[in-house]
């Protein structure tokens, strides 16, 4: 299986379609959680390197490959299950959550790895070289995750693009919100402090 999703992988990323998707497509949730966590596995290994070049701590090292091999399986689970509600309670999509999985499990893993090697390479001078290719990648998994989406919950564009939009914002909003209370917060230490 391993290999048919490394297979799956590479027509996806460089034959991005929904038909790549279906061709690949099967309701296995169990090896869509073993593939990303191969790639979380690997995210940390470069996490740890990146880490060893900044001249870490052991526990910078320690903090670096937990939060890489943490944040990308959490961050997959996390996103299924939203996505999934989503699509299933107000699109009324048809497909299934190891489909769902599965698609989307086939660039989720290969691109975090990218994203690790590509923040690992950001130190010193290359940080200026890597930050658009950052922003690329970033770009390119929104494109990849319509897609998935799209195949994945069997869904047509517009809604597969709705369900994309709706927890964007949400955590737009969200994030703006705990930025207005902190700096309201600040504000007002700052007030109490000096007088202000």
């Amino acid at each position: 299986m391993i290999l048919k999703m490394v297979k799956g992988s590479v027509d996806v990323l460089t034959k991005p379609s929904t038909g790549t998707f279906e061709k690949y497509e099967t309701d296995n949730l169990t090896w869509a959680v073993i593939y990303v966590s191969i790639g979380a596995a690997l995210s940390g290994v470069f996490g740890a390197i990146g880490a060893t070049m900044a001249k870490a701590e052991a526990v910078g090292l320690i903090a670096s490959v937990i939060g890489n091999v943490g944040l990308t399986i959490v961050a997959f689970a996390i996103f299924l299950g939203v996505v999934y509600l989503i699509a299933t309670s107000l699109f009324k999509a048809t497909g299934k959550f190891g489909e769902l999985a599965f698609d989307i499990s086939l660039y989720w893993a290969p691109l975090a790895v990218l994203m690790s090697i590509a923040i690992m390479l950001s130190l010193g001078i290359f940080a200026w070289v890597m930050a658009p290719v950052k922003l690329v990648l970033f770009c390119y998994n929104l494109f990849l995750t319509y897609l998935g989406i799209q195949a994945g919950m069997n869904l047509p564009r517009d809604k597969a693009l709705y369900v994309i939009l709706i927890p964007l914002v949400a955590v737009i909003v969200l994030l703006v919100l705990v930025g207005l209370v902190l700096g309201g917060t600040i504000v007002a230490l700052l007030r109490g402090l000096f007088g202000l």
